[in-house]
């Protein structure tokens, strides 16, 4: 037997002193002179009589990619996985201290095993059938909580940038897929030390919706393959009448919420997945294969509801929030299909489908028009009164009907100025529910734990509509308050309290996956349709963002963006200098007073945009 090693084992890992460790036994097959150490990758040249190799691993959690599906983990977990399927890249996070990770895609084996010898150690064995030459395993440490294989897979302007989002992505969205125990699943917690949500996974209200737009524009072919295996699995599950499974109970898909409500966020949250994921592939084929038999009856069961004396959708419970009682005509309901319908009458034209994006527009319109009636001088009422339960909570849902551009710019900052001075941020944190709170009185089964935290659904909302209307400072100010607490944890609270404190389940997906959204959509400002992008970056300076053929880079005033697929697109520029001259391709385009630039260009390649004056 021949054993190596390499680094200094931490004296408490979770306090993140120093590196993880690793070490490697072989059936002397590896030897010392076999190892080649380069930028902190050790190269296993696996010979032709290696039988296996055994992996000694400092680690809290351990994510293993099979090619079948996902495995992971944690320190609760003593069980021996072994699973005869071909494992492709695996790697332990230690909270706080870093990442060991083993790129398995050259050698090949036939199966592996892994066990949690403790709190902090994990064994992994790989075993192999025969030896193709040359096979070559690559082992690396990182002192942040990031795989080494994933490294130089984005680009960034900013190196920060870059841990946020591998961390948001490898260490948190990656460890939600529960693919081979339960195959397209996805669920709310990793494994700290048990999965908090017992055997329910794969929540569209809308808890999955972000773990697939992560995955999706991962740039990484595997987590993009993942995403669609979820959507592929809802999509077998949803009824005649387009009715989307709210969430699933190990294989059995479930149509109400754990309160027993209806929800509308499964059937909105879906389809706005599946749109993200097209978007983020450019694969429109896919888009017209879920077309008429998937989205449209999604779409049409949300307007069957449509109430014509009202012209606003009645609704059975709430949107994004199970616990709360909402019956009636809702504002949450509302402004999020209003926010749906524009995607996807965007979409509907994109595929040539006049008939049924002039249909949804005139809904679209009926619906914006009529939430008129739910404004109160400085906010929007939660239930339009004499339709349901008469409520008027004051929520944070008001920032719906600014994303969804039913608000002007004057009336969006009535919404943005309640917020920020009712304390609706804490400590700078997430975007609190409501500023009146729900008694057990207004909640199913008096569970009132929803009403009294930040939710980062919500948080997203909030963040983004800002970003839509050019609130810069505000918007740095609250990624930057989030971004550092994942920086300095790794792994989140599924909320915030009052005090700015992370609370509830630990390791829960939503704010570091909201963060990574965010980053790209607000920070490098670039959001990605199917039939069209949008550019404003919320920082200035040169900016650099590259996730496989998604990216968007600033050098002085000029731009290259790249968008995947076949066709064109309609690119929207925001803050140009009003009446400057820019170059696009053979046209050259003069920027609109407002500072806009609206161009149409090919996707697939990368497309220039030159200032001339």
């Amino acid at each position: 037997m021949t054993q190596v090693s390499r680094g200094a084992s931490p004296a408490h890992p979770s306090l993140g002193q120093g590196r993880p460790t690793w070490n490697v036994v072989a059936d002397g097959a590896v030897s010392l002179k076999s190892l080649t150490l380069r930028d902190g990758t050790v190269e296993l040249n696996v010979p032709e009589e290696a039988r296996f190799l055994e992996f000694l691993l400092d680690g809290t959690l351990a994510f293993a990619l099979f090619d079948s599906g996902v495995v992971q983990t944690g320190p609760n977990d003593r069980d021996e996985h072994a699973l005869p399927h071909r494992l492709e890249r695996f790697y332990t996070v230690v909270r706080g201290a870093g990442c060991v990770s083993i790129d398995l895609r050259d050698a090949h084996p036939v199966s592996a095993s892994i066990t949690h010898l403790d709190d902090t150690r994990v064994k992994l064995v790989v075993s192999f059938g025969s030896v193709d030459s040359p096979a070559i395993v690559r082992v690396r440490t990182e002192s942040v909580s990031v795989p080494g294989f994933a490294r130089g897979s984005a680009k960034f302007s900013d190196p920060l940038d870059e841990q946020t989002h591998l961390t948001a992505l490898w260490a948190n969205q990656v460890g939600t897929l529960g693919g081979i125990e339960v195959p397209g699943s996805v669920y709310p917690t990793l494994k700290l030390p048990e999965r908090e949500y017992w055997s329910l996974n794969t929540f569209f209200d809308p808890d999955s919706w972000s773990v697939l737009n992560c995955l999706s524009f991962s740039g990484d072919g595997y987590l993009v393959n993942q995403a669609r295996l979820v959507l592929d699995r809802v999509r077998s599950d949803i009824t005649a009448d387009g009715v989307v499974p709210h969430h699933y109970d190990s294989h059995k898909p479930v149509y109400l919420a754990i309160s027993g409500a209806t929800q509308p966020g499964p059937n909105i949250f879906f389809c706005l997945a599946v749109l993200d994921h097209v978007a983020a592939t450019g694969d429109r084929d896919y888009l017209r294969t879920l077309w008429t038999d998937t989205l449209i009856p999604c779409v049409d069961a949300l307007l069957a509801t449509l109430d014509s004396d009202h012209d606003l959708l009645r609704s059975g419970g709430p949107l994004w929030i199970d616990v709360f009682r909402r019956e009636g005509i809702t504002l949450d309901t509302n402004a999020a299909t209003v926010l749906l319908l524009s995607r996807m009458i965007d979409a509907a034209t994109h595929l040539g489908e006049t008939g049924t994006a002039g249909r949804w527009r005139a809904n679209r319109d009926r619906i914006s028009a009529a939430i008129e009636g739910f404004w109160r001088g400085d906010h929007y009422a939660t239930v339009l009164p004499g339709t349901g339960d008469d409520l008027d909570m004051h929520d944070s849902d008001d920032v719906l009907v600014v994303l969804a551009g039913v608000a002007d710019d004057a009336r969006a900052r009535v919404v943005f100025d309640r917020l920020e001075s009712s304390g609706m941020h804490p400590g700078g944190r997430g975007t609190w529910v409501s500023a009146r709170g729900y008694g057990p009185e207004l909640c199913y089964d008096g569970n009132v734990g929803d009403s009294n935290c930040a939710f980062a659904r919500i948080w997203w909302a909030e963040m983004r509509a800002r970003r839509d209307r050019g609130d810069r400072g505000a918007f740095l100010a609250m990624f930057e308050a989030v971004r550092a607490d994942l920086i300095e944890h790794t792994w989140m609270g599924e909320r915030y309290d009052a005090h700015g404190a992370m609370t509830r389940a630990d390791g829960y997906h939503e704010y570091p996956g909201i963060l990574d959204i965010l980053l790209r959509e607000g920070v490098y400002g670039l959001i990605v349709d199917v039939a069209k992008v949008d550019i404003r970056p919320q920082r200035d300076g040169d900016l650099l963002y590259r996730l496989g053929d998604v990216g968007v880079e600033r050098s002085g005033q000029d731009w290259r963006v790249i968008v995947p697929g076949e066709g064109t697109r309609d690119f929207l520029f925001h803050d140009l200098g009003a009446g400057d001259l820019y170059r696009w391709g053979d046209e050259v385009g003069t920027v609109a007073p407002d500072g806009t630039l609206a161009l149409a260009g090919p996707a697939g390649i990368e497309n220039t945009l030159t200032r001339l004056s």
